[in-house]
């Protein structure tokens, strides 16, 4: 094996650079992202606390001010946030796909089917149950149908629906 010169820099072809350029350049972004929705997530993560928590709507002095004595919660927030995310279970959005011409009546009944069976194999009424959770107690939730194989299920190149929380 023939050793290397110390003089001898590897070469670094030209489509590396376009990769580190735009590495350099996504997380560049990604950051700038994250500092200017860092104050929403925070807020809804308190929020979210404040409502599921047990003890989180009385604040740490409070607590302390009032020694042993029972700090009681009567937590209305949170029956109203399952009032309302029952409301969305109950009123479920549905797409449908219509036929433009009479002859297309049979593809437009195909792509409907494919929408619901990758609805189905998703499970994507848990996905937009805990999406409307999040949306509700936090003001933050959505959910996303993404692309690519599925394989475990055996569904090549079925699309999936994701929380994306």
């Amino acid at each position: 094996m023939a050793k290397r010169k110390a003089a001898e820099k590897p070469q670094v072809s030209q489509k590396s650079k376009d990769d580190k350029k735009l590495v350099k350049r996504v997380r560049e972004r990604f950051r700038l992202m994250v500092e200017g929705d860092r104050d929403n997530r925070l807020e809804a993560m308190a929020d979210l606390k404040f409502a599921h928590k047990p003890g989180a709507q009385w604040e740490k002095s409070q607590k302390d001010e009032r020694g042993n004595r029972p700090c009681y919660e009567f937590n209305k927030l949170r029956i109203t946030i399952k009032r309302i995310v029952n409301d969305i279970r109950a009123n479920r959005p549905a797409g449908k796909v219509r036929a433009v011409e009479d002859g297309d009546v049979d593809t437009a009944d195909v792509i409907e089917g494919l929408i619901r069976n990758i609805w189905n194999v998703s499970d994507g009424d848990t996905t937009v149950d805990y999406a409307a959770e999040y949306q509700v107690g936090g003001g933050m939730g959505a959910w996303r149908r993404s692309h690519g194989s599925n394989a475990l299920r055996g569904w090549p190149d079925a699309g999936l629906v994701h929380a994306s929380v």
